[in-house]
């Protein structure tokens, strides 16, 4: 059944207030730090990964001890690195 009027008005307020769907309390602070508190948490995770990538990938191709990115340069595997893409298919 619908209401019009002030009969109406009140009943949606009422309403309102009994769902409070759009309030922000306490708990959406704290579930807000807790995300941002995640999401950093997640970007130096993300950059010590690529820190390993790039140790691993100086390391196993071109023998060096160091973190720095790794430019497309010649090593002694890049045939082996080249064809393996190729061996699978085959």
């Amino acid at each position: 059944m619908f209401l019009f009027g002030a009969r109406a008005a009140q009943d949606d307020e009422s309403a309102l207030h009994a769902l409070s769907d759009f309030t922000a309390n306490a708990r959406l602070l704290l579930l807000s730090s807790v995300a941002i508190l995640i999401g950093i948490i997640s970007a130096y995770a993300a950059v010590a990964l690529l820190s390993l990538i790039n140790f691993f990938t100086n390391l196993f191709f071109f023998q060096r001890f160091t973190i720095a990115a790794a430019f497309q340069r010649r090593s002694r595997l890049d045939p082996v690195v080249r064809s393996a893409p190729k061996a699978r298919l085959s």
